[in-house]
């Protein structure tokens, strides 16, 4: 836990902190965690974790899950009610039920000075480069580029941050 670090409210949930396998839950200096987020990590492989950097705010709602790997960067800002979910359940084969086909995981990266909006939903095996905006509602199924604005389900291409409604072409 770093310093400074502020909870907002009294129901915020945390489990997975150090365990015998995987990085565990690690928050670093200045963040803010407001009511009834949670923060949830397995500890099934290495790769299982959260890390958050420094000066992170994590609105109302948010649900962080470690299975698969999450990482946060620096000066990032969460919306209300922000998924991050870097797990899935297998279903390609149909004799066998859902529930016994297992998992499929990947790390969530997201870099430094990363705005998403509220409600937005971001899945396995995804890279947020610097500087981009998830739009409120999005659901991000691939990598977003640096400074990109994206929206919508699934995620697409708005703008480049900087650049005037005209010069972004239509959308």
């Amino acid at each position: 836990m770093g310093r400074n670090v502020q909870f907002g409210g009294t129901h915020i949930t945390i489990l997975g902190g150090k365990r015998k396998v995987g990085k565990g839950i690690s928050i670093g200096d200045h963040c803010t965690i407001y009511d009834y987020c949670q923060l949830v990590s397995d500890d099934f492989d290495e790769s299982c974790g959260i890390t958050i950097g420094n000066n992170c705010h994590f609105n109302y709602n948010c649900y962080l899950c470690g299975t698969g790997g999450l990482i946060i960067g620096n000066h990032c800002l969460f919306g209300p009610a922000v998924k991050i979910i870097p797990t899935n359940h297998r279903i390609e084969d149909i004799y066998t039920n859902i529930i016994d086909q297992g998992r499929e995981n990947g790390v969530v990266t997201i870099e430094d000075n990363v705005w998403v909006g509220a409600g937005a939903i971001i899945l396995l095996n995804v890279r947020i480069k610097r500087g981009a905006v998830i739009s409120a509602g999005a659901v991000v199924t691939k990598d977003v580029e640096e400074n990109t604005v994206v929206g919508g389900v699934p995620a697409t291409f708005i703008k480049i941050r900087g650049e005037s409604r005209e010069d972004a072409g239509s959308w």
